[in-house]
């Protein structure tokens, strides 16, 4: 097998044996030639003809044999922290997400052991929030499978007849099921960076105005007033439309929902370059409600973060609010949640670059 500190130890050894045969050839010149008894300058060359190849002889003899020794010491001593990652690496591959590399040694070999190390570290934690979507979604099919099951085998075991009530709730059922599997698509797509858009430029205000005017029954219903705040001369955005009233039909769904009784529900919008390096379009649905626990900025936009949580998504399928980052993140944007805590309101900001 061809391994790297061979090669070294060939390379290392010959430059090594270069560099000692040079010496040896200079020492043995210098203090030999000089007690040479030589008459004169024709001898002196004839005894230069004799002598220096056995000093030469002499030189690659002895410089390859330290030259080898010296490189094969100095190839292992090189290619050691390699070995240690190649190890971890086939530990990594055979599954031992907690294995961990402690090199030491050169800037460049620190920063390769501290790169491997966090890869372990990412790789792990991507395995377990694969591990607990997989929990999730067998949780959220779980309850209407069940319900399905149960009222189909009682109506084969003629325990009862299905109405048309009880037929209307299975097929509500049926209906979860199908929009929990589109959202799962929906939100694989757009990790994948596969989700398709229709970018078309767009005047936000006039969306605004539709959403307020889908909402009002919904709030008014709930007690809940819905604000307006538009900045004057917002620039055109060119966003996929559908998708950016996805997102805010479920940020001001939220809001609603965790508002308290005679709340307000307050839509802005403004041109700002908020957090993104250019000019960006800052919109933000603010409630003063529920608000979010410290302990849960940072999970919020999680799939299924409702389940376990004392504010979270609330969509009928948990995935709401991690798909509307998904769509942000699509079009270059940015989305964050703001709240001073526990029953102190929550402010949800999507900012689109321009």
């Amino acid at each position: 097998m061809d391994k790297l500190w061979v090669r070294l130890s060939f390379a290392i050894s010959s430059v090594i044996a270069l560099i000692f045969m040079v010496i040896f050839v200079s020492l043995y010149t210098v203090f030999t030639l000089p007690e040479l008894e030589v008459p004169a300058l024709g001898d002196t060359f004839n005894a230069l003809w004799w002598e220096i190849p056995e000093a030469i002889l002499k030189a690659v003899v002895y410089a390859n044999i330290l030259g080898v020794i010296a490189g094969v010491f100095v190839s292992w001593i090189i290619s050691k922290p390699l070995r240690k990652l190649v190890i971890a690496t086939r530990k990594i591959g055979q599954g031992d997400l907690a294995t961990r590399i402690d090199i030491g040694g050169s800037v460049e070999i620190d920063e390769l052991a501290t790169t491997f190390n966090q890869m372990a570290v990412d790789l792990k934690a991507a395995q377990d929030r694969r591990k607990q979507m997989m929990s999730d979604v067998a949780h959220e099919l779980r309850t209407p499978l069940t319900v399905l099951e149960g009222n189909l085998r009682a109506a084969i075991d003629d325990v009862y007849d299905l109405g048309k009530a009880d037929l209307a709730m299975l097929y509500g059922q049926t209906r979860h099921l199908i929009h929990i599997v589109n959202d799962l698509r929906e939100l694989s797509l757009a990790e994948a960076k596969e989700l398709i858009l229709n970018r078309q430029p767009l005047q936000v205000d006039a969306l605004l105005g539709e959403m307020v005017d889908m909402f009002e029954p919904f709030a008014t219903e709930q007690s809940i007033t819905l604000e307006v705040s538009i900045a004057p001369e917002l620039p055109v955005v060119h966003v996929d439309v559908l998708r950016l009233r996805q997102v805010l039909q479920n940020l001001i769904a939220n809001a609603i929902r965790h508002s308290n009784t005679n709340g307000v529900v307050t839509i802005s919008v403004e041109a700002s370059r908020g957090s993104l390096d250019n000019p960006a379009l800052q919109l933000s649905v603010q409630d003063r409600g529920d608000g979010i626990g410290a302990d849960q900025l940072d999970m919020i936009f999680d799939r299924f973060a409702r389940a376990g949580k004392q504010r979270a998504d609330t969509d009928s399928t948990g995935l709401g609010l991690a798909i509307s980052k998904a769509i942000v993140e699509a079009h270059d944007g940015k989305i964050y949640v703001q709240s001073a805590g526990v029953d102190a309101g929550a402010t949800f900001v999507v900012e689109i670059p321009t």
